[in-house]
């Protein structure tokens, strides 16, 4: 796929804050033209907590999803719709997509979720890891 899309979601380019992609599918709150054909996977339209912002709530891989404790019900009703795999973490922390690195090979933690590791290699079945990168 050689498709390049000049988008934004609101007026905004920082389409990571909105959207979450994999080579299977893509989650974003808000609306981006062109956003499946540029993409070749569906496209998911599920604003987490009366937000466009769902790309800095969720993070995971082509099989399976995390998201934070604050999701509200009504939104893992949305979710489940199109993912069969969700992972809740129950911690204090709520930007996972600023948090967890993750693709179907392997996960990368930030030292804030060290303690959800074991829970989290369990759940996707890879293997994880906690580093920091560029010292953060």
């Amino acid at each position: 796929m050689n498709n390049i899309l000049r988008t934004t979601i609101n007026g905004d380019s920082n389409l990571g804050l909105y959207g979450f992609a994999t080579d299977k599918y893509c989650l974003v709150g808000g609306h981006a033209k062109g956003l499946q054909a540029a993409l070749g996977v569906p496209v998911h339209h599920i604003p987490l907590l009366n937000m466009d912002l769902s790309g800095i709530f969720v993070a995971g891989n082509s099989g399976s999803i995390v998201v934070p404790r604050i999701v509200a019900e009504y939104n893992m009703q949305q979710l489940k719709k199109h993912f069969d795999s969700i992972l809740v973490l129950k911690n204090r922390y709520s930007a996972l997509g600023n948090l967890i690195l993750m693709n179907d090979k392997g996960v990368i933690l930030s030292p804030l979720l060290k303690k959800e590791k074991k829970e989290i290699e369990k759940f996707f079945g890879l293997p994880c890891a906690v580093a920091t990168i560029a010292r953060q």
